[in-house]
């Protein structure tokens, strides 16, 4: 088994820079960064420390601004946003 290869800060580029994303795919990118920066990363400690991931909190996070289920026909709950 090989060891894993570092990829260095910034090789995947900024939202906007790599053409592989539309301008809206990259706007949902940078929105999902950071409500995952400010509203997950603090909470890592806690969960390490306890053995355990609140999950719940993670997802419940998620579908309140709507990023949940989006591919789904609205019919099923989704919002049939495709990126």
């Amino acid at each position: 088994m090989s060891a894993p290869v570092a990829v260095p800060a910034g090789a995947l580029g900024a939202p906007g820079s790599s053409g592989w994303f539309s301008a809206a795919e990259d706007e949902l990118r940078t929105a999902i960064s950071g409500h995952l920066a400010a509203n997950v990363e603090p909470l890592i400690p806690d969960w390490e420390a306890a053995g355990t991931v609140d999950l719940r909190a993670v997802l419940v996070g998620l579908a309140g601004r709507g990023w949940l289920g989006m591919r789904f026909p609205v019919a099923v709950g989704g919002m049939r946003k495709m990126f």
